[in-house]
């Protein structure tokens, strides 16, 4: 039987993809016949084109468990699980835990963990004392199996930049700035409690390309329509055509007679194009730019050249000793 390894997001420790993705790879790297499983996904799910889905999307998985079907969910995330092993002869499985305001994404994941079978690693966006009682909520959730199976933790993302919410902002956030201490704020001190605390098997910093979406991501995302290069990327949001890099999307109600922004988004029905692509809309700049600061950091499953750049990125920063453990 193959081994799994559930990742588990401590608090709302978003885009996973870049541990799952990358930790796949290092394990490829050795030899290894290592795939990703999500067992629920938030991306918008493409068809033909794609590889096959293993996934159960995020709007049916809440329609199941409205409806108290949550055993119902959980087989069919158990049956995706096993034919994806089946599909692709899989010699240890990264298994994305889910991330949510929507239903008890604890209780899911502890219900996802005991049908895989798999072994418990932390992902957290911190070290300091909140992420580290975030990471103690997380693992509350699995009773025995957090006192049997938890291996250790992954540090992700850990100096992004914080909104002013003060959550860690991995979207259309622009260049990598200054973070905090080890991911968490200087008057939340150092270090945790309670056998939280460990070192971790990876630390991997934050890079906005990894986030970046392409133009037709985006246009989906806002209901508009695209042209020009569709496979253009942006990582950051601008809103005047001077401040704008060419890494930015550019919201404006007008056509700017120049600008050096990747995306050009024309709303209010405006018309014309600018920038590598332009997506025009019937939205308002104010709807538009409230859509953009609440894309998820997801991975659309057609974006093969952002998996493997994100792939890339992350598998040389693994500890040799969780590869040890995922291959003895």
């Amino acid at each position: 039987m193959p081994r799994s390894l559930m990742l588990v997001p401590a608090g709302k420790a978003n885009g996973l993809f870049v541990i799952s993705l990358g930790l796949a790879r290092a394990l490829k790297d050795k030899g290894v016949k290592a795939e990703v499983f999500r067992p629920l996904d938030v991306c918008m799910n493409c068809k033909d084109q794609c590889p096959k889905n293993y996934s159960v999307s995020l709007m049916q998985a809440i329609q199941l468990l409205s409806g108290g079907k949550q055993q119902e969910l959980i087989e069919t995330i158990s049956a995706n699980y096993q034919r994806l092993i089946q599909d692709t002869g899989a010699e240890v499985v990264i298994v994305e835990g889910v991330v949510t305001t929507m239903f008890d994404q604890h209780t899911m994941n502890a219900a996802i963990r005991e049908a895989v079978d798999g072994d418990i690693c932390m992902a957290s966006m911190g070290m300091c004392q909140r992420a580290m009682a975030l990471v103690r909520i997380a693992l509350g959730a699995f009773g025995k199996a957090a006192e049997q199976r938890f291996i250790g933790g992954v540090l992700f993302n850990y100096d992004a930049p914080y909104d002013a919410a003060e959550i860690k902002k991995l979207v259309l956030s622009g260049p990598k700035g200054a973070g905090g201490i080890a991911g968490c704020k200087k008057e939340d001190g150092q270090g945790g409690d309670g056998g939280a605390h460990c070192t971790p098997f990876a630390m991997i910093p934050f890079e906005p390309q990894n986030y970046a979406f392409r133009a037709r991501d985006l246009a989906r995302f806002i209901g508009g329509e695209v042209s020009g290069d569709c496979s253009t990327r942006a990582f950051g949001l601008a809103f005047t055509a001077e401040e704008a890099t060419e890494n930015d999307v550019l919201v404006t109600s007008s056509v700017p007679a120049s600008t050096r922004a990747a995306v050009v988004v024309l709303c209010g029905g405006a018309q014309g194009s600018a920038g590598k692509a332009t997506i025009t809309t019937p939205h308002s700049v104010l709807a538009v730019t409230e859509a953009l600061l609440d894309v998820p950091p997801m991975l659309p499953a057609d974006d093969s050249e952002r998996a493997e750049r994100v792939a890339a990125f992350s598998a040389g920063l693994y500890d040799k000793a969780l590869i040890d453990h995922l291959t003895r």
